[in-house]
């Protein structure tokens, strides 16, 4: 995110859009590999510590949850860069509430872990929905500070750079343990 600040800060627009595509692109491979691995282990790890495979199956469901948070992500990238904070407290917040509803909703009229799993999907659909309105929302009123179209983000996530982005990041963190 504060990649994205920076460069919005600066007005450079194409590091802006690099930096969208390149938290989409990590977003995308990092949600592949959890869904790949709690498919592929779910079951496995459900019997091995808790004696049943069943359990592993729930996991299963709860990895595709994970595909929310990449839009999510952007979204909150999009309005802290374009300083719009009572939007991302308030998108933040509705998607918190959400997440605490669906649950909720579910272990009250729901029998079993199963409603309780779909919850975690269903919120992570809602808030894909959310974070792409609020997108769309910091674009319309952003002004000059508007983050880039998401076509265009889209469109640069063949050449997004990773291994930048992540070395880059990296040193942010590093920086500031040691400050």
């Amino acid at each position: 995110i504060s990649l994205y600040s920076t460069a919005m800060g600066k007005g450079d627009r194409a590091e802006a859009r690099d930096v969208l595509a390149s938290l989409l692109k990590i977003g995308g491979v990092v949600v592949l590999a959890v869904i790949a691995l709690g498919y592929g282990l779910g079951p496995w790890a459900g019997e091995q510590f808790f004696g049943d495979r069943g359990v592993g199956l729930f996991v299963r469901i709860i990895c595709f949850a994970s595909v929310g948070e990449i839009m999510r992500a952007v979204a909150m990238a999009a309005l802290n860069g374009t300083r719009q904070m009572k939007r991302y407290a308030l998108f933040d917040m509705t998607a918190n509430v959400l997440r605490v509803g669906f649950v909720a909703t579910a272990l009250i009229f729901g029998t079993g872990a199963e409603p309780v799993a779909f919850a975690f999907v269903a919120h992570a659909l809602a808030t894909s929905v959310l974070a792409f309105l609020a997108y769309q929302g910091a674009r319309r009123e952003g002004g000059e500070m508007a983050p880039p179209h998401l076509g265009e983000v889209v469109a640069a996530i063949p050449a997004a750079p990773i291994r930048a982005f992540l070395g880059r990041g990296s040193l942010l963190a590093r920086a500031r343990r040691t400050a």
